[in-house]
């Protein structure tokens, strides 16, 4: 008997070319430079992951396909709670892992840029992206702020708060209250 298993939709460099309305070798020197992420097949071709080519259509202001769209909202791409830790605090992400472990059922997806942070937003649809104080600068926090606006009116993710943790001890209470328990 075989298995079924999900595809997961991929696009090649010519997909992302018509989706941007450029020639197939302006997507591929996008690919090179690192401007969308994209990986090689065994057999030498770009293919790009949805979240990606989301990522790059909302930070160059590109139209999002409706079809896209329509594919990372469908149940079976929809994923459990989840929340995105920007820092580089082994300590932080512990302690955060571990109250999350104990009280509620959360993945929580830990990084260290800006970049990384926008990747994770894109492909998680975090409740939550809690930011340590004392790991990036004010500039960091509005360009990560910009960037949740953008993809909300996209209806890319939805219910993003982006909380800025200047003390530790208080981040069991903040996500306690958020998910109400006592």
């Amino acid at each position: 008997m075989s298995r079924k298993r999900k595809k997961t939709k991929l696009y090649s460099a010519l997909e992302v070319a018509n989706i941007c309305g450029v020639v197939n070798q302006t997507a591929i020197n996008w690919i090179r430079k690192g401007t969308i992420k994209a990986f090689v097949t065994p057999g030498g071709q770009y293919r790009i992951y949805p979240n990606d080519l989301v990522q790059f259509l909302v930070e160059n202001n590109m139209r999002i396909p409706e079809e896209l769209l329509e594919y990372l909202q469908s149940p079976e791409n929809l994923q459990k709670a989840s929340i995105v830790l920007v820092t580089d605090n082994n300590d932080l992400f512990h302690n955060v892992d571990s109250f999350l472990d104990k009280k509620h059922s959360i993945e929580l997806y830990r990084v260290n840029t800006p970049r990384q942070a926008m990747r994770a937003i894109s492909a998680h649809n975090p409740e939550f992206v809690l930011i340590d104080a004392s790991t990036v600068g004010e500039d960091v926090v509005d360009l990560l702020t910009e960037y949740i606006e953008q993809l909300q009116n996209n209806e890319i993710i939805s219910n993003c708060e982006l909380i800025l943790i200047t003390d530790a001890e208080e981040l069991p209470n903040v996500i306690d209250q958020r998910y109400n328990v006592a």
